[in-house]
C-alpha cells in the first residue's frame, strides 16, 4: 500500500506490536491446551488469530460448543463452515484472550470433554 511517508513508521510499530501481542496470546493458549487437553489436535497458521481444535472422534462438537457457551466462552464449530462431512472440531479466535483467560478456557474445555 502507498501510505504517506510520515505514517509508515507508526504503522510498522503498530503492526509489530500487534504481531508480538498475538504471538504471546497464541503461545499462552497453546501451552494451556497442551497442559489441560493434550489429546486435542491443534491446527492454525501462527500468523493469525484463530486456531482449529480437532476434538476426539466420538465427541459431539455442538454439545461441546453449547457447554462452553454455558461456561461463558463463545466458540464456533467446524460444522458452522464445512460444506461436507468433517471431524469434530472447534474454531477459536484468541486475539482478545489474555493468558489467564487462556488457562481458564483450557480448564473449561477439559471439564466439558471429561463430562
Amino acid at each position: 500500500r502507498n501510505y504517506p511517508t510520515y505514517l509508515r513508521p507508526g504503522l510498522r510499530r503498530h503492526r509489530n506490536r500487534a504481531l508480538a501481542l498475538f504471538g504471546e496470546r497464541r503461545a499462552a493458549l497453546l501451552a494451556a491446551l497442551d497442559k489441560s487437553v493434550p489429546d486435542v489436535q491443534i491446527f492454525g497458521d501462527p500468523s493469525g488469530t484463530e486456531l482449529v481444535l480437532r476434538l476426539p472422534e466420538k465427541v459431539n462438537e455442538l454439545v461441546v460448543q453449547m457447554r462452553l457457551e454455558d461456561a461463558g466462552y463463545q466458540v464456533s464449530t467446524l460444522g458452522d463452515f464445512a460444506m461436507r462431512d468433517h471431524p469434530p472440531a472447534l474454531l477459536l479466535q484468541y486475539g482478545d484472550l489474555a493468558p489467564v483467560q487462556a488457562r481458564d478456557f483450557a480448564e473449561s474445555l477439559r471439564a466439558v470433554l471429561a463430562s
